[in-house]
């Protein structure tokens, strides 16, 4: 498995969306007025997501959400 910071939104969007009731908040992170404050982690194989960690870093309390294979 080869580990990456994902910068697309899109590419995010897609595995989120697998589960879309079990992901919303994080759906929701993708927004712009969000979007600043996270940092995307994906562990991939064969150049698809298998694994997603997200890092919210807003200011007073980092958060970090992990999100198993679906």
């Amino acid at each position: 498995m080869n580990l990456q910071i994902l910068h697309d939104k899109k590419e995010i969007e897609g595995y989120l969306s697998k589960n879309v009731l079990m992901n919303i908040y994080s759906i929701g992170d993708l927004d712009d007025f969000f979007w600043n404050y996270t940092t995307w982690y994906a562990a991939k194989e064969n150049d698809e997501i298998q694994s997603l960690i997200l890092l919210y870093a807003a200011p007073d309390m980092p958060t970090i959400s992990p999100f198993p294979m679906m």
